[in-house]
């Protein structure tokens, strides 16, 4: 009990008593000054050692120039680094056997060092205006979110399932009129046009609750129907026709819905949208780089009152001492020879030297010109191989 009295009653060396600590660490240190002085006291009278001991630490805990010069020595003893961990209290090395409970605690305070707090300037956010703000958190790091576009959106002529959990009168189905609005038991038309079926549901429940008609009315709603957003296929394609979009639908998607491009189909499509301002865009699309993942040709998402357009591909025709003369599908780069294999090689007459073909000018009339095996094949080229002289 000794030197838990000496422990109370320490004094900061080389004058360390004279140095004023910040108040968090004096507040502190103050606290845990208290609670080990009545640890003492309560310890003292549970073993019977009520003598000076029990005196010291009433009159330490009472005293005031104690408790500032303790604060003191301990504030003397603060580092000068920065430390952001909490304070732990860690026993002293130096404790002796005896005692171990009382002693344990002195040296515990005396070895305890206060532990600076690091205060952070929080970022400043403009609040008057939608651009401060963005420049704010552009220039703190933060990116601002975006809202994501619905996946589905209601429009008229869509047929709706309205449910509301617990409550069946309120259930009914309901196609989106002309003004986007939807008829809703007591609440009447709701609009609901444009929005995604979650938040229609939501919107559906605000009209309940606003017109008191439910407190917290829980609502889904599901589409039966599906007309308001449709795409047309042309062209091409083994099933042309119009199509409804049920989900993010790409290009893809919706070529294999139309059953695929037919053999006599182009590489290249194009998409016809009408933009917001009433502009009609026509963009082509690669599919072989679509396919092979070129980013050069980025993925398109559909949306209602789109179409699509697969035009005939470019052709060229072959006859003459040929296996198969017919018309046939032009490739890119593609050579006489090529183009022979492709009808299904020469006859036994045929003769790979006599080989003309008929090329259309700009001016509508045919020109005939005599052609070799690694000459290039044009769109509308007739391609014609004679037979052999011996």
């Amino acid at each position: 009990m000794q030197g838990c009295s000496e422990g109370k009653r320490a004094r900061a060396p080389n004058g360390a008593a004279n140095r004023e600590p910040p108040e968090r660490v004096r507040g502190w240190v103050s606290a845990a000054l208290v609670a080990v002085r009545r640890s003492c006291t309560t310890l003292a009278l549970a073993t019977g050692l009520t003598g000076p001991v029990v005196a010291d630490a009433q009159h330490a805990e009472s005293d005031p120039i104690v408790q500032d010069d303790a604060v003191t020595a301990h504030a003397a003893r603060m580092p000068t680094e920065l430390q952001l961990p909490s304070p732990r209290i860690l026993p002293s090395a130096t404790s002796t056997p005896t005692m171990q409970m009382s002693t344990s605690i002195s040296t515990a305070l005396a070895s305890t060092q206060p532990v600076a707090t690091m205060e952070v300037a929080p970022v400043p956010i403009a609040t008057d205006g939608n651009a401060n703000n963005v420049a704010s958190l552009m220039s703190s790091g933060a990116a601002p979110t975006s809202t994501p576009e619905p996946i589905l959106r209601l429009g008229p002529g869509d047929a709706v399932t309205v449910q509301v959990f617990g409550r069946p009168e309120f259930n009914t189905t309901a196609y989106v009129s002309e003004d986007q609005t939807i008829l809703v038991p007591l609440a009447g038309p709701v609009k609901v046009g444009g929005l995604s079926p979650a938040d229609a549901a939501m919107r559906v429940g605000d009209a309940l609750r606003d017109g008191q008609y439910l407190v917290n009315p829980q609502v889904s709603i599901n589409i039966s129907q599906f007309r308001s957003q449709q795409i047309s296929v042309l062209g091409e394609v083994h099933t042309p026709g119009r199509y409804s979009i049920e989900s993010r639908t790409s290009v893809l998607d919706m070529l294999a819905q139309a059953g695929g491009v037919n053999e006599t189909g182009a590489d290249v499509i194009t998409l016809i949208r009408t933009g917001t301002d009433g502009q009609v865009e026509h963009l082509p699309i690669n599919l072989k780089k679509l396919v092979s993942g070129d980013p050069s040709q980025s993925q398109v998402a559909l949306r209602g009152g789109d179409s699509l357009f697969i035009p005939r591909a470019e052709q060229y025709y072959v006859y003459g001492e040929v296996t198969s003369p017919n018309m046939y599908r032009l490739e890119a780069g593609m050579t006489v020879v090529q183009a022979i294999s492709r009808s299904g090689g020469l006859t036994p007459r045929g003769s790979d030297r006599r080989i003309e073909i008929k090329r259309l000018t700009r001016d509508g009339e045919y020109r005939t010109l005599d052609a070799s095996l690694s000459d290039s094949v044009q769109p509308n080229d007739v391609i014609r191989v004679k037979e052999r002289i011996f």
